[in-house]
């Protein structure tokens, strides 16, 4: 049995991961690293700061908590540096966030709906883009093979 569970082992440590399990992973990561950045955000837009500042602000603890957690399971076959990876991933996110701070006030100011609802909309088309760009960019691996 432990030579059956170290085999195993070994096998999932060198297997690639297909494209449809790279993308339920990545989205996975960033739904769990979407929970700190709105709690961040809400918190201080309770606290009285402005709304985008504290998008701003929950938006680091996103990056963060994403790159260390797609680089550990979504990505973890790529051949990417990790300092070229990190660099990268800022960039991209940077991306990102510029579509979150031009959907939020749109949705907020425009349509009216509430800061975390437009939050929860911008994060969705930002998750596009970042999957899309940190697989090809920053981890070297095609999104879709």
């Amino acid at each position: 049995m432990c030579m059956l569970h170290y085999r195993l082992a070994i096998h999932l440590e060198h297997a690639t991961v297909s494209p449809k399990v790279r993308i339920l992973l990545y989205g996975g990561v960033n739904v769990i690293a979407l929970a700190p950045n709105l709690l961040t955000a809400w918190l201080l837009t309770e606290w009285g700061m402005q709304y985008l500042l504290a998008t701003i602000c929950g938006y680091v603890v996103h990056i963060a908590g994403a790159f260390v957690l797609n680089h550990t399971w979504t990505f973890k076959h790529s051949n990417a540096s990790r300092g070229k990876a990190v660099a990268r991933t800022t960039l991209v996110h940077i991306g990102s966030f510029t579509i979150v701070m031009l959907v939020t006030p749109l949705c907020v100011e425009v349509f009216g709906t509430s800061f975390i609802v437009a939050r929860l909309t911008a994060s969705v088309y930002a998750g596009i883009w970042d999957y899309l760009l940190d697989s090809h960019f920053t981890f070297e691996v095609h999104p879709f093979r």
